[in-house]
């Protein structure tokens, strides 16, 4: 990981959280800016799969383009959206035709038709 040096100039933080920040490098023996880096990466890749997940759940990404923004595996950004109660945009139909298609372009064709042949048995009824 390339580190590039950020100068926030007088950042002004609240004596609690300097306390917080001053416990967590004590008790991880580790620095108060480790802490403060961690916390800032932490935040920054939950940010960006808060964000890829709100697309997702007004329908303006699939499920696998919204992992692929927050940098997440498929898997994870499906546990999130489902943890927090995003629920899939439009109907059951189009979930599975996209899931056939993100099956197909994995090379997992065979898969992909089950999916479809599902979505055929779901329509008829």
């Amino acid at each position: 990981m390339t580190m590039q040096a950020l100068n926030l100039g007088r950042l002004n933080i609240e004596t609690e959280t300097l306390e917080t920040l001053n416990l967590l490098a004590q008790w991880q023996s580790t620095s108060r800016a480790q802490i403060i880096q961690r916390l800032l990466r932490d935040g920054a890749r939950q940010a960006k799969i808060e964000h890829a997940a709100g697309l997702y759940g007004r329908g303006e990404l699939t499920l696998e383009r919204a992992a692929l923004m927050a940098g997440v595996s498929i898997y994870d950004m499906m546990a999130h959206v489902r943890v927090h109660g995003i629920l899939p945009p439009g109907d059951l139909g189009e979930l599975q035709s996209d899931v056939a298609s993100m099956l197909a372009r994995r090379g997992h064709d065979e898969l992909a038709q089950q999916v479809l042949r599902a979505e055929q048995i779901t329509d008829e009824r």
